[in-house]
C-alpha cells in the first residue's frame, strides 16, 4: 500500500510539472496553484520518506548558489530598508529548493516531455495567432497570457530551443514531424510578441550546439535550415521590429546622452538607453552597495521629470537588464553572485553532459544560455511569471540530471 501511494505521488508529481509548463500559456492562474501544488507535494514527501540532503559535491554547489545569490539580494534589501514585496521574485531561487529533491526522485519520462512541449507549443502558436488577429487598433505586440511581450516572446522562445533539442534526440518519424511542427508554431508565437532581445538568446543557443557538436547538421541542412529561418522572420511581423532597430542604429546622430530627444529613434530604444545611462550613474556612485530596490524607481522618476517628461519616457523599476539591474539596486556582490549562479550551473552540467549524455542536462544547459541572452535586454527578475518559469524548469531539469548519475 505504501508503495502504491509513492506511485501515485510521482506520477502525480510529474503531471503537476508537465501542466506547469501547458498552463503558462493559458489564461488563467493556474500556473500558480500547480507551483504551490508542487512546493507543497514536495515538502511532505521529502519528510515522509525522510530524504537526505544531498552530500554529492557538485549537486551541493549548484544548490548553494541558489541561497548565496538570495541572502546577498536579502542582505543589501535589509541595508537599504527595503520592503519584503520587493523580495518576491527573488524568493523563488529558495522557494523551489524542495522541487530538487523531489525529482531527484522522480523520474521524468522523456516522451511525455516531448509531448508536453508539443502540446505547449500549439497551445502559444494558436493562441497568439487568434490574439494578434483580433486585438485592438493600436496594439502591435502580443503578450499571450503574461504581463508583458517580451516575456511572452522569451518564454514562446524557450519552447521553440526545448522542441529544437528535442528534435535532436532518437525519435520516430511521427514525433520528428511533431516537433518540428511545434517548433514553427513557438516561433510564430515569438515572432507576433516582436520581441528582439529573444534572439540572443537563441543565438548563445544555437552556438553553443554547433561548437559542441550537439547540433550535427551538414553544410547544406545548416544553410537551408538558416534560410528557412530568415525568411520565416523576414515575413513574420517582427521584421518590423528588427527594422526599427536597425533604423535606430543607422541613424543616430545625436549623442547618446541625448538620443532620446530624436523624435525618429523608437521608444524602445530611447527607453532602454536612458534606463542604462541613469544606471551606469547609480553603479559609478554606488558601486558595492547599489541605491536600493525602491529607490531606482524614484530615481528614474525625478530624472523622467528633469530632463525627459516632453520625449515621452516611461517611468520604470528596473533596468531592462537583469545584470545591471542587481547591480544598480544591490551592489557589485549580488550581481557576481548571479554571474556565479550561471557559471557553476553551466560548469557542472557541460560536465555531466560529456560524461553521462543525459537529456536533460541538454536542457539545463540551453536553458541557462538562453536566460543569459534574454536577461541582456530584459529584466526577468521584475517579473514573477518569466522567473518561475525558468527557475522551476531548471530545478526540475537539474534534478534529473543527479537523478541518472545515481544509476
Amino acid at each position: 500500500m505504501e508503495n502504491r501511494k509513492n506511485y501515485f505521488i510521482e506520477k502525480f508529481s510529474c503531471l503537476l510539472f508537465y501542466a506547469f509548463i501547458i498552463s503558462n500559456f493559458l489564461p488563467s492562474n493556474l500556473r500558480n496553484i500547480v507551483a504551490i501544488l508542487l512546493l507543497v507535494i514536495s515538502i511532505v514527501y521529502v519528510f515522509k520518506e525522510k530524504i537526505k540532503f544531498t552530500t554529492d559535491s557538485d549537486a551541493l554547489k549548484l544548490l548553494k548558489s541558489y541561497v548565496y545569490f538570495f541572502l546577498i539580494i536579502l542582505l543589501f534589501a535589509v541595508y537599504h530598508n527595503s520592503s519584503i514585496q520587493e523580495l518576491d521574485t527573488y524568493s523563488r531561487f529558495i522557494l523551489i529548493l524542495p522541487l530538487f529533491y523531489l525529482f531527484s526522485q522522480v523520474r521524468i519520462n522523456q516522451k511525455h516531455f516531448y509531448i508536453t512541449i508539443i502540446i505547449t507549443s500549439l497551445i502559444a502558436g494558436v493562441t497568439s495567432l487568434y490574439l494578434y488577429i483580433d486585438r485592438d487598433v493600436g496594439i502591435e505586440r502580443i503578450a499571450g497570457f503574461t504581463s508583458v511581450s517580451i516575456s511572452f516572446g522569451n518564454m514562446s522562445m524557450t519552447i521553440f530551443l526545448l522542441a529544437l533539442i528535442s528534435l535532436m534526440q532518437k525519435n520516430t518519424n511521427r514525433m520528428k514531424i511533431l516537433l518540428i511542427i511545434s517548433m514553427i508554431l513557438s516561433l510564430l508565437a515569438w515572432s507576433l510578441s516582436l520581441s528582439k532581445g529573444s534572439l540572443i538568446g537563441l543565438t548563445i543557443s544555437v552556438v553553443y550546439l554547433i561548437f559542441s557538436k550537439e547540433l550535427t547538421l551538414s553544410k547544406k541542412s545548416f544553410i537551408t535550415v538558416l534560410i528557412l529561418f530568415v525568411s520565416f522572420v523576414y515575413l513574420s511581423p517582427a521584421k518590423q521590429s528588427l527594422d526599427r532597430l536597425y533604423y535606430d542604429i543607422a541613424n543616430s546622430s545625436a549623442h547618446l546622452s541625448k538620443i532620446y530627444k530624436d523624435k525618429d529613434i523608437s521608444f524602445s530604444t530611447k527607453e532602454r538607453v536612458f534606463l542604462l545611462l541613469n544606471a551606469k550613474e547609480i553603479i559609478d556612485d554606488n558601486f558595492f552597495t547599489g541605491i536600493g530596490f525602491s529607490n531606482f524607481k524614484e530615481h528614474i522618476a525625478k530624472k523622467t521629470e528633469l530632463v525627459n517628461r516632453q520625449y515621452g519616457m516611461a517611468q520604470h523599476d528596473h533596468a531592462h537588464n537583469d545584470f545591471i539591474d542587481v547591480w544598480v539596486k544591490a551592489g557589485a556582490f549580488t550581481v557576481l553572485a548571479l554571474i556565479y549562479f550561471f557559471f557553476i550551473h553551466l560548469r557542472v552540467l557541460t560536465k555531466y553532459r560529456r560524461e553521462k549524455g543525459d537529456f536533460f542536462s541538454l536542457v539545463a544547459i540551453v536553458l541557462l544560455l538562453s536566460q543569459i541572452g534574454f536577461m541582456m535586454t530584459q529584466s526577468q527578475f521584475a517579473h514573477h511569471q518569466p522567473t518561475l518559469f525558468f527557475l522551476l524548469l531548471l530545478i526540475v531539469a537539474t534534478s534529473q540530471v543527479f537523478l541518472k548519475s545515481r544509476t
